[in-house]
C-alpha cells in the first residue's frame, strides 16, 4: 500500500481480527478478583468477631494484611513477573487468589488470616502485571480505554462482594457466603488458561512467556531481518557485515566507490580487522575503491 494511501475494506477487517479481545475479556474477568477478595469480610465483620471471639482491633487485621501486603511485595511481585513472563504470573496471581479465598473460609482466625494474606501477595501480582499485558497487547490508540475499562472493573467486583456478602452470609453463614465470590476468580482462571494454551498452541514467540517487554511486532522485524549472530557469523566468514535493507537494491541505487548508508550503523570495532582484510584484498585486485576508502594495498 503506497505512502498516505487509505485502508481498504480487508485492511480494516485485519485491524479488527487484531485487536486482541480474548486478553481484554481475561484481563477484565482477572480484575473483577483484584479487590472484591479484599472488602468482601468487611460487612460480617461483626458475625465474625461474634463466631470466633475476637475484638474489632483484632478483626480489622483482615482487612489490613492485604493492603500491607501490597506495600511489601511490590518489587518482588515485579521480579517475579520479569522472571516467569506476563502470562503466567497473572495465573499464578489468580490461582493465588482462589487459594486464599479457600483458606480463608475456614472458621477459624488463624486460618482466615493465613487466608488474607495469600489474597494480598497474589493481588500485588495481578497489579503488577495487568498493566504489563495491556501496554504490550492492546493498540496504542485504545491503551487508555482498556485502562479504564480495567480500573472500572475492579470497581465492580468490590461493589457486588461488599453489597452482596451480607445477604449471602444471612442466607448460608459468612464462612460459605465469603467462599462463594471464588467462582468469579475459577471463571478468570479457566478464561486466561484458555488463552494461554491457544496462544502456545498457534506457536506465537516464546519471547512473550519469558518476561521480553518488546512489543511482538518489533521483536519479529528483529528476528525477521537482523539474527542476533549476523555480524558474528559475516566475520567468521570473511565477509564485511552488511545492512539489514535489500543489498541488491541498495547497490544499485549507490553510486561507485561509495559507502553504504545501510551498512554504516552495523559497523562495530570488533570487525574492523575481517573488513580491513577483505578491503586490502580488493585493492590487490585493482578495486578503484581503494583510493576513496585510503586502504593500502
Amino acid at each position: 500500500m503506497a505512502v498516505g494511501e487509505a485502508p481498504g475494506v480487508d485492511g480494516l477487517a485485519a485491524v479488527k481480527r487484531a485487536f486482541p479481545w480474548f486478553v481484554i475479556a481475561g484481563v477484565l474477568t482477572a480484575a473483577l478478583s483484584l479487590r472484591g477478595p479484599i472488602v468482601s469480610p468487611t460487612p460480617v465483620l461483626r458475625d465474625i468477631e461474634a463466631d470466633l471471639g475476637i475484638t474489632g482491633a483484632t478483626a480489622g487485621l483482615l482487612t489490613t494484611a492485604p493492603v500491607l501486603m501490597f506495600a511489601l511485595l511490590t518489587p518482588l511481585a515485579a521480579i517475579f513477573v520479569r522472571r516467569t513472563g506476563a502470562e503466567t504470573a497473572l495465573l499464578v496471581s489468580l490461582s493465588g487468589v482462589l487459594l486464599g479465598t479457600v483458606i480463608r473460609s475456614i472458621p477459624d482466625f488463624g486460618f482466615m488470616l493465613a487466608g488474607m494474606v495469600v489474597i494480598g501477595a497474589s493481588i500485588t501480582i495481578g497489579n503488577v502485571v495487568i498493566p504489563v499485558i495491556i501496554r504490550r497487547d492492546v493498540p496504542p490508540a485504545r491503551v487508555a480505554v482498556v485502562t479504564a475499562a480495567y480500573a472500572a472493573t475492579m470497581n465492580v467486583g468490590s461493589l457486588l462482594t461488599s453489597s452482596l456478602t451480607a445477604p449471602l452470609a444471612s442466607l448460608i453463614g459468612w464462612p460459605l457466603a465469603l467462599l462463594a465470590w471464588s467462582f468469579i476468580t475459577i471463571a478468570g482462571i479457566v478464561l486466561w488458561g484458555a488463552h494461554l494454551a491457544r496462544s502456545r498452541r498457534r506457536g506465537e514467540d516464546a519471547e512473550r512467556y519469558s518476561g521480553d517487554g518488546a512489543p511482538p511486532r518489533e521483536r519479529g522485524i528483529r528476528s525477521r531481518h537482523r539474527p542476533r549472530n549476523h555480524h558474528r557469523s559475516a566475520a567468521g566468514r570473511g565477509v564485511a557485515p552488511r545492512g539489514t535493507v535489500d543489498d541488491a537494491s541498495a547497490g544499485d541505487m549507490a553510486a561507485p566507490g561509495v559507502l553504504r548508508s545501510a551498512e554504516l550503523p552495523l559497523l562495530r570495532p570488533v570487525h574492523v580487522d575481517a573488513g580491513h582484510r577483505l578491503g586490502r584484498a580488493r585493492c590487490r585486485a585493482g578495486d578503484s575503491r581503494c583510493a576513496r576508502l585510503h586502504l593500502p594495498g
